[in-house]
């Protein structure tokens, strides 16, 4: 079923119509795009997947958060769009819906053509928030904060991946009585041993009865 907005960029033919819905996208949150690590739970589930499936535009569909840039792809085929008004949104986007376009978006030359000339800063990454072992965490300057970037990573839609995130903070080595207070307390019972579960209770509630 097509959303209101996907139906404006089909059917549309007022410019002002369409540069008002691309201005109302740009507006919109920008995903956050979170791989868990491959669990041996993960390993289990998902053993015979695509081994691209951590591929950032992959990760937003799974995440269903490619509906933003999948309207921008519609409004940008529509011949009575402003190309500016959908340049204007290409700038703000997310490096996945970027990589998104480039990976699903043909027979539209100039579209494409105007996402790969996003500017992309020298440090940039694929925008991916990947999840990593204490080993990889150690080689970070700071590993404390890697562990709150993914703490306040919004929800994705995908339980799994939410739970991942929580789990490995509360087993890192490097989190902090800051990081646990953030995380759910019946997520830290269900997400770890006793042994790991039982000391961060009581570190965070104490030992009061």
């Amino acid at each position: 079923m097509r959303s209101p907005a996907e139906d404006l960029a089909l059917l549309s033919a007022n410019p002002d119509h369409l540069a008002g819905a691309c201005a109302q996208l740009a507006r919109l949150d920008q995903p956050t795009v979170v791989s868990p690590t491959l669990s041996r739970t993960l390993i289990r589930i998902i053993g015979n997947a695509d081994p691209d499936r951590d591929r950032p535009a992959r990760l937003l569909e799974r995440h269903s958060e490619h509906r933003r840039v999948q309207v921008l792809s519609a409004l940008a085929a529509n011949p009575h769009t402003p190309h500016a008004a959908v340049e204007n949104v290409l700038d703000g986007l997310h490096p996945a819906e970027l990589a998104w376009i480039a990976e699903k978006v043909g027979g539209l030359e100039w579209f494409p053509g105007a996402a790969a000339a996003v500017p992309v800063p020298v440090d940039e990454d694929d925008g991916v928030v990947r999840l990593l072992d204490d080993d990889a965490l150690g080689e970070h300057p700071d590993p404390a904060a890697v562990l709150q970037s993914w703490l306040d990573s919004p929800a994705s839609g995908d339980t799994l991946t939410r739970s991942e995130v929580y789990r490995a903070v509360a087993r890192s080595r490097y989190r902090t009585s800051e990081h646990l207070r953030q995380i759910p307390a019946d997520e830290v019972l269900a997400g770890n041993e006793p042994d790991v579960a039982v000391p961060i209770l009581l570190d965070h509630r104490g030992r009061s009865t």
